[in-house]
């Protein structure tokens, strides 16, 4: 039994208000689902602690991709595979698995920061070079 639900307990036992509950109805008036569902609630969310510490990227030594594959062959493309990139990696071989890449593919398509290119302000020069500002020719 949570201490929540202790507190709860104890509250019908004495016909004390439970707290969050509207004034002057005790415990045992008011339905019951109403006030096990907001203890729940708040039992679930003070677990929820916040550690301060970030997950490491994949394939950095902290967090190596994790393979599963069939064959000592493919273990040692694979291997060679993420030298070249500089991945770290932990490999298994059990032929009757699925083999599972995942996480090699979730590297190599880890996507590409796009920059666009800014426009000028209103008073900027034009960038057709005309030599006007920009918003009495191309703006």
């Amino acid at each position: 039994m949570t201490k929540s639900q202790e507190f709860f307990d104890q509250c019908i036992a004495i016909g004390q208000p439970i707290p969050g509950q509207p004034s002057g109805v005790a415990g045992d008036q008011m339905g019951k689902f109403y006030t096990q569902t907001n203890l729940q609630i708040d039992d679930k969310q003070a677990y929820r602690v916040f550690d301060g510490k970030k997950q490491a990227r994949l394939g950095t030594e902290k967090n190596p991709a994790v393979l599963c594959v069939q064959t000592e062959e493919r273990r040692a493309e694979l291997e060679q595979e993420f030298l070249d990139n500089g991945w770290f990696c932990q490999i298994q071989v059990d032929e009757e698995a699925v083999e599972d890449t995942s996480a090699l593919q979730l590297l190599k398509d880890t996507p590409k920061t796009t920059v666009l290119e800014k426009l000028p302000g209103r008073n900027d020069p034009c960038l057709c070079g005309s030599g006007k500002k920009y918003k009495k020719c191309c703006g």
